[in-house]
């Protein structure tokens, strides 16, 4: 079934990308394989960024790598973070933003 669900994803994303978006992507074995199915296209202003930062572990599927190749595609600039993408209080939060570059 995912090579199906692949392509159908695949064919939506061609045509809901747009030209100013800032998209926030995950990952996984059915999302890689969208891939081959989208079809490229030359957007402004389109930013992709990795809403699963901090993972230390990277195996078949790899979450930079997608965002990155996702970016890619539609000639885009994305957006790794190498932080946690969820943190326990404001104080961490706040203390990434301010001391670790992860502002923009």
């Amino acid at each position: 079934p995912i090579p199906a669900i692949a392509a159908k994803t695949g064919m939506f994303l061609s045509d809901a990308m747009k030209s100013g978006m800032q998209v926030g992507v995950g990952w996984g074995n059915t999302l890689f394989h969208t891939l081959p199915f989208i079809s490229a296209k030359s957007l402004t202003d389109f930013k992709v960024i990795s809403l699963l930062g901090g993972v230390g572990v990277a195996r078949r599927v790899n979450p930079a790598e997608f965002a990155w190749r996702f970016a890619q595609i539609f000639q885009g600039d994305g957006y790794l973070m190498p932080t946690p993408a969820v943190v326990d209080s404001v104080e961490t939060k706040i203390a990434l933003v301010e001391r670790c570059g992860v502002q923009e």
